[in-house]
């Protein structure tokens, strides 16, 4: 007499809820993906799929315990777009169906930036709250040993970038001294302040960062990504 069994040949339901974020917070460039568990009861692993690019071929990345809901990929590439889905696997051996996936932009706008035009000047955007120094400085000209010589300071506010557009905007007062003669034909420093102008500072891209004033009555000012953090240590050695 041969018996029957039941044999389990039901997929497990896909996980849900995927989604990733790229972070440099901790000083190690990554990708850190998240997703809820597989209403099935019986899931034994899930498999990760990783494409390189918005338009690449999604290969198998590695599988984890079902225990798991949390993976972080740190074999990623400056400005590069991965993605990622996901699939259970029970513990019939059955496979279901792919999550939706998710598309990671490997940059954020934080670390040091330095200005283009500007030999050894940089500032530090933090990489927690997104924020310029609380005050920074340009200076134009060096110093006044002649007759007519200027030094210029622009001195800019504290400006936080919006996450979405890496979009800040702040206040830059500006003043300079002038070496002149006074009325005694002696030289004299004559320093003039002008009125706060309100600037706006976009971070978007790492090689075309610029401050501007909206005003237009300075000149643009354009900065580009070290790739260091604010140590100087470089994200991606």
């Amino acid at each position: 007499m041969v018996l029957g069994c039941d044999v389990d040949e039901e997929p497990p339901k896909f996980p849900s809820n995927l989604r990733g974020v790229f972070t440099l917070s901790e000083g190690t460039p990554k990708v850190k993906i998240s997703w809820e568990k597989s209403t099935s009861v019986d899931v034994s692993e899930y498999h990760i799929f990783k494409a390189r690019g918005l338009e690449g071929a999604f290969d198998s990345l590695t599988n984890v315990a079902s225990i798991n809901t949390i993976y972080i990929d740190t074999n990623i590439t400056w400005q590069e777009h991965f993605g990622y889905k996901i699939r259970a696997k029970d513990q019939s051996k059955n496979i279901g169906g792919f999550s939706d996936s998710v598309f990671i932009e490997c940059y954020k706008p934080v670390g040091e930036w330095n200005f283009s035009e500007f030999d050894s000047l940089s500032i530090c955007i933090d990489p927690i709250t997104f924020n310029t120094p609380p005050s920074f400085q340009i200076k134009f000209g060096d110093t006044l040993t002649a007759l007519g010589d200027t030094i210029g300071r622009m001195n800019f506010s504290e400006s936080i970038l919006d996450s979405t557009e890496w979009i800040g905007n702040g206040w830059m007062v500006y003043n300079y001294s002038t070496l002149e003669l006074n009325e005694n034909q002696e030289y004299e420093i004559v320093t003039e302040n002008k009125l706060p102008e309100y600037y706006q500072i976009e971070l978007i891209n790492p090689d075309s960062g610029r401050i501007f004033f909206l005003s237009g009555s300075y000149e643009s000012i354009y900065l580009n990504q070290s790739v260091k953090d604010c140590e100087g240590n470089l994200y991606f050695p």
